[in-house]
């Protein structure tokens, strides 16, 4: 699971282990100096030696295990936000839109630099998904991933 080029380079030591955040698993590393290190940010490093102080790495398909150079990119936290799975909390199956019970209507909204837009109100289900998906694809960024049902991830 470990480059031996990576390994090498960076002074890993031992095999690595899973490291369980929130609801993200990601493969950590101890370094010969004695700190862990997330791998996905060494594999990043190695393959990107030019590119200094990178802010985030993210997973473009959400597996935090999938550590291919293919499978990573630099981020900010606002893009990093716009690859994240359906939380939990969702009871739509879709985010950014939610039954609005006192209205008997679906509420389209989408969130951007912490203010929340109203994109509108709708009878039915799926107008309230297109109008949320239209505004997703004029604000940028967002993966096919964002916000989708899990059985869209790897």
């Amino acid at each position: 699971m470990i480059s031996e080029d990576i390994r090498e380079y960076f002074g890993i030591v031992g095999n690595g282990f899973e490291d369980k955040r929130e609801r993200n698993t990601y493969f950590r590393v101890m370094l010969s100096d004695g700190n862990r290190k997330y791998y996905h940010s060494l594999v990043f490093k190695f393959h990107n030696k030019d590119i200094e102080n990178i802010p985030m790495i993210d997973h473009i398909d959400g597996n935090g295990l999938n550590n291919e150079i293919s499978n990573l990119r630099v981020a900010s936290s606002k893009m990093n936000g716009r690859n994240q799975r359906l939380s939990n909390a969702n009871s739509s199956g879709r985010a950014g839109v939610y039954w609005l019970k006192a209205r008997s209507n679906w509420v389209a909204n989408g969130k951007s630099d912490g203010k929340t837009q109203y994109l509108g109100s709708f009878k039915n289900f799926d107008d309230a998904v297109a109008a949320r998906e239209k505004w997703e694809k004029l604000q940028g960024m967002y993966t096919e991933r964002h916000g989708r049902q899990k059985d869209l991830e790897n």
